[in-house]
């Protein structure tokens, strides 16, 4: 285009006022020079423009493109002059957008179009990209026009959302981060294995949502695991030997599918449903495995469901431990190493709640207090190794015949004390009598003497009773052992034969 095609109206711009036949025809004056130098700075700034610039008039129909027009729609300028502006809109736009042209001349003003909505344009080839539009209301002579800036904002737009999705990730990133801090603390206060199941359970349907989960647990000396929670809608084996993981023989994450192998041959036994086997171990011993499985294609979602289930198998692992070992300690505290009975400082503890469960139910307790007949002779005689032996043999006797609610603590040497809730004192020296001839007739060389008392008869303080079943215990070692003594009663309780 040359500096005289801008008065060409096949050019797209308008001739500017001022400019006669006359002195386009004569030659150029000095005002009539600068007034083309004005018009060839006009002409290649709207060429050089980054964006396009697009004019139309109140039909609709092209009258100004730039080279950035051609260059984004495809098209050359031959083919916009003139021509309506709907040629560049996608076809599912066109229909309203004269009506839309019309509004504009109706109240003309300088905006962006469509605000808070998204704009497309259609290529010359009928592909569609993401612009944005900036009106301009101009007036040339006696004519109405709209300039149009129009910005390719497909790479603008890409990005963003290529940076909403990050975001969402690390908005994802952060609610799992949230959920498994929230269930390492209840863990960490989870008193029992029970309790630790159920936590992960009611998380892992937050944070695993769309898969099928099966927790496995190792018991202690045992080869097979055992499933104690799962959730997603398929039900998983309920055990499997350890040989069947793949996970569990080479202590890493195992993932199987339909063309992954080696597959593991547990959890839903289908061919076409992917598998993952997240290994669980704390301090050094493994203790369970996490199945996650799905029908759908996993290779894209391996990772996220990995980081997650590694963290569940983790916190589950360390919890289970804790636990165990809480409960070990426990039972060192208020077991007998020898025996496995309880001990005395269990025995205060359990009295904290059987007499006041008693005081509620208005009910009785018996207390025997038992002592081996002559146990330093038979230790001095037989060695400290037949003598545990016997403690053991007493305390086996003593856990089979009595009931799961009674209470029997080693009291200290051969002395152990029997608490018999909701008993009577008659009955409690009646079934202290079957107890003395049981230990008679099945442990060789030993004989037991047997003090009984209840609670409320003999007072309503625990010290009190306990002091009463040792006074009758005193009675029958007094009165020639392999006795049962009441507190109350009138005679003793002696043996038939």
């Amino acid at each position: 285009m040359t500096t005289a095609a801008l008065s060409d109206p096949g050019s797209g711009l308008a001739e500017p006022q001022g400019i006669s036949a006359h002195s386009r025809s004569a030659s150029p004056g000095p005002i009539e020079y600068s007034r083309q130098q004005e018009l060839e700075q006009y002409r290649l700034g709207v060429e050089a423009s980054p964006v396009g610039l697009l004019m139309i008039d109140t039909k609709g129909e092209i009258t100004l493109a730039n080279r950035q027009v051609e260059l984004m729609f495809g098209y050359s300028r031959e083919e916009l002059l003139g021509g309506p502006v709907e040629k560049l809109i996608p076809q599912r736009f066109r229909g309203h957008h004269p009506a839309v042209v019309s509004r504009f001349f109706g109240t003309p003003s300088t905006r962006f179009m469509g605000a808070g909505r998204d704009l497309f344009g259609q290529r010359s080839d009928g592909s569609e990209f993401a612009i944005e539009i900036g009106l301009n209301p101009l007036r040339v002579g006696d004519h109405h026009r709209v300039l149009a800036s129009i910005v390719d904002v497909t790479t603008r737009k890409g990005q963003e959302a290529e940076l909403r999705s990050r975001v969402d990730e690390l908005q994802g990133y952060q609610r799992e981060m949230e959920l498994l801090s929230v269930m390492s603390s209840l863990l960490q206060h989870a008193l029992s294995n029970t309790e630790a199941h159920e936590i992960v359970a009611a998380f892992g349907q937050r944070l695993l949502p769309s898969v099928t989960v099966a927790v496995y647990t190792l018991p202690e000396s045992q080869d097979a695991l055992e499933c104690h929670s799962q959730w997603g809608g398929a039900t998983a084996d309920r055990s499997f030997q350890q040989e069947a993981c793949w996970a569990q023989r080479r202590s890493q994450v195992h993932c199987s599918g339909p063309d992954m192998a080696p597959r593991c041959t547990h959890g839903w036994n289908s061919p076409q449903r992917a598998q993952m086997c997240i290994p669980m171990s704390a301090h050094g011993r493994a203790s369970g495995v996490i199945t996650v499985g799905s029908e759908q294609p996993m290779e894209k979602g391996w990772g996220d469901l990995m980081r997650v289930g590694r963290a569940m198998a983790d916190q589950l692992a360390l919890a289970l431990s804790n636990i165990s070992l809480r409960e070990s300690l426990r039972a060192l505290s208020i077991r007998d190493p020898l025996t496995g009975l309880f001990n005395r400082r269990y025995l205060e503890e359990a009295i904290g709640r059987e007499l006041p469960r008693a005081k509620r139910k208005n009910s009785e307790i018996a207390v025997w207090m038992l002592d081996v007949d002559h146990f330093k002779r038979y230790n001095d005689s037989h060695g400290h190794q037949a003598a545990d032996a016997a403690l053991q043999q007493l305390a086996k006797l003593m856990a089979a015949m009595l009931r799961a609610e009674d209470i029997v603590c080693r009291f200290g040497g051969e002395e152990f004390v029997v608490v018999l809730p909701d008993c009577s004192l008659a009955d409690g020296a009646r079934r202290a009598d079957e107890m003395r001839q049981r230990v008679r007739s099945v442990i060789s060389g030993i004989s037991v003497s047997i003090g009984v008392a209840a609670w409320p008869q003999h007072g309503r303080a625990w010290e009190v009773v306990l002091r009463a079943a040792d006074d009758a215990l005193y009675k029958a070692k007094s009165g020639g052992r392999n006795l049962v003594v009441s507190a109350e009663a009138v005679q003793d309780v002696r043996p038939g034969q």
